[in-house]
């Protein structure tokens, strides 16, 4: 709402001509000297108003039904409304000092009145800090006793990992005799894969022998038939029935024979075994 004057104890009213604050700054400052102002924001100095009896005839032009304000003109206080105002502005400030002391007493009892009320409660602070004091302590307590189950704990697992430990001893102790054990009895396989071999070799040998010797002795009954077969076509003599009657030569012969004869079922007998 626009005010009618802002001038202070101004009678004038919202009807009787006024003058909004001109737009040159410098102008505008002189204006609130005058009017002993604050400072106001621009909206707010838009809406102050002064009217006109608190400029001088010389400050108008025109005639006297349209009068136009000059604008360099600058308002005047009489020396009745100057003293008003200070005065007004020296009670508003003697009010705001009151008020300041007023304050700082009521402060200073507000201090004071902790500072009592601090004392008076200094039995049950301390009843407090006495009970945080002992719910601290039960902590402490709480906290020793899980440090010394942590402790007990820690020496059990570490009788458990030193009885693991020296269970894993043992069985490298035992894993290097099984492996002593092994070498041993795989340098006696080796040997005993040897002494098999050098067997087999014997025995291929002895069958290459045997081989040599069964054909010598398929040769021999060859050569016996065929001295046979020459003698019977030869003599054709009878049945032998006494070695003494035969000649010697005819001993001879009867003796490779048998002897042929034999070595053939020894053979014979040799080849069923194998």
């Amino acid at each position: 709402m626009v005010r009618a004057c802002s001038v202070f104890n101004c009678t004038s009213t919202g009807i009787m001509p006024s003058h909004t604050f001109p737009i040159n700054t410098k102008i505008r400052e002189k204006w609130m000297k005058s009017l002993i102002l604050k400072p106001y924001k621009e909206n707010e100095i838009n809406k102050l108003r002064v009217c006109y009896k608190h400029f001088k005839e010389n400050d108008y032009t025109g005639s006297p039904k349209l009068r136009r304000l000059i604008r360099t003109a600058v308002l005047f206080m009489t020396t009745d409304t100057c003293t008003i105002q200070i005065n007004n502005i020296t009670k508003s400030q003697e009010q705001n000092v009151l008020q300041h002391q007023e304050t700082i007493t009521d402060l200073q009892w507000n201090v004071a009145q902790m500072q009592m009320n601090v004392r008076l409660s200094e039995p049950e602070k301390q009843q407090e800090n006495v009970a945080q004091m002992q719910i601290d302590i039960e902590n402490l307590s709480e906290q020793q006793e899980k440090q010394q189950e942590n402790v007990a704990q820690m020496q059990i697992d570490i009788e458990y990992l030193s009885e693991q430990q020296e269970k894993q001893q043992e069985n490298v102790a035992q894993m290097q005799i099984d492996m002593e054990n092994l070498s041993e009895q795989q340098e006696k396989q080796q040997q005993n894969a040897a002494q098999f071999q050098a067997s087999i070799d014997k025995l291929s040998q002895m069958q290459i022998q045997h081989h040599n010797q069964i054909q010598k002795l398929k040769q021999g009954i060859e050569l016996c038939k065929t001295n046979q077969n020459s003698q019977a076509r030869s003599s054709n003599p009878t049945k032998i029935t006494r070695r003494m009657r035969l000649s010697p030569t005819a001993q001879i012969l009867y003796d490779n024979n048998r002897k042929l004869q034999a070595q053939k079922r020894r053979m014979k007998r040799t080849i069923k075994r194998e």
